[in-house]
């Protein structure tokens, strides 16, 4: 759910990382303080996670939209 900054400049929602280590958190926190020096970055960063819809409406539309493709798979097959 998160997008990383560093991999997605224009539309990036946070900071990622795959390792689970003290060092890596305290990677990611220093460069977080970093973007947040940086109040244009930060803003429009802010913005673009503020923007996502994790609403149920869209997960149940994702659902439906999944089930009526897997459902037009099953009548030609029958």
């Amino acid at each position: 759910t998160v997008l990383s900054l560093d991999k997605n400049p224009r539309s990036g929602t946070g900071f990622v990382s795959s390792d689970v280590s003290a060092e890596s958190l305290y990677d990611i926190l220093c460069e977080a303080i970093g973007v947040y020096a940086q109040p244009s970055i930060w803003h429009q960063l802010v913005k673009h996670a503020m923007n996502q819809d994790f609403s149920w409406r869209k997960s149940a539309q994702k659902y439906w939209d999944l089930y009526q493709q897997k459902l037009k798979k099953v009548r030609v097959h029958l």
